[in-house]
């Protein structure tokens, strides 16, 4: 585990044609501000704790969790533009290419690993977990979009696909309702310890998250080899 993350030299080289519509994504979308589920991650990280920030985005959540944990942070993302924005933050950051060179990252050692509305954006996303869960010391906390929210339900019924993207059709590639996701992180190895919905009605959401939470987030035990 590094004793300090903004030491590492991280290599990876971004594909244009990604690179280029993930670019167009953050100069159109522009600086993020808190979601509901840097909330919940927070009280997930330990003070103090080593951060990788798996698709780092505009460095919304690596401002937060500095600033609330005093975190040793690192942020990778494929897009540059989202990179400038973090950097703006004071960040430590690297443009990393997830589907050309993630292996860049495996020899990297950090308590944390976060994937915050990441994996649904990547063809293989099981290869991407299973990178994680050997990054991780401790944890990976990630969240995805939940597919079976009762308003997507509707609209499916209605004939229509649920929009779950910010900008454009083509970000989100992969789909889970709650319990999917869980299946498929276990039969990867991972423990499922818990599960939060970190938008959608309160009390409700907490109940059941499947049907009422629009976002999850879910704090996985990687497997132990």
């Amino acid at each position: 585990m590094p004793a300090d993350p903004r030491h590492l030299d991280v290599p990876g080289q971004a594909q244009g044609g990604l690179a280029g519509f993930y670019d167009g994504y953050w100069r159109s979308r522009g600086r993020s501000g808190h979601r509901p589920r840097y909330d919940i991650f927070t009280l997930w990280i330990e003070p103090g704790s080593s951060v990788l920030d798996i698709g780092c985005g505009d460095g919304a959540f690596g401002e937060h969790i500095v600033a609330a944990r005093a975190a040793r942070y690192l942020g990778v993302d494929l897009s540059e533009s989202g990179l400038e924005l973090a950097r703006a933050r004071g960040l430590e950051v690297r443009q990393v290419d997830l589907g050309a060179s993630a292996g860049a990252l495996d020899e990297l050692r950090f308590d944390y690993v976060v994937l915050s509305e990441v994996i649904e954006h990547v063809v293989d996303s099981e290869e991407l977990l299973e990178l994680a869960g050997r990054i991780a010391g401790r944890r990976v906390l990630l969240s995805v979009p939940n597919i079976a929210y009762w308003q997507y339900r509707l609209q499916l019924l209605r004939g229509r696909f649920p929009r779950q993207w910010a900008q454009d059709p083509r970000e989100h590639l992969r789909f889970w309702s709650v319990p999917d996701f869980t299946r498929m992180a276990e039969e990867l190895g991972f423990r499922v310890e818990t599960v939060a919905a970190s938008n959608g009605r309160r009390g409700l959401r907490d109940l059941w998250p499947n049907l009422f939470g629009v976002q999850v987030c879910f704090l996985l035990e990687p497997p132990r080899h």
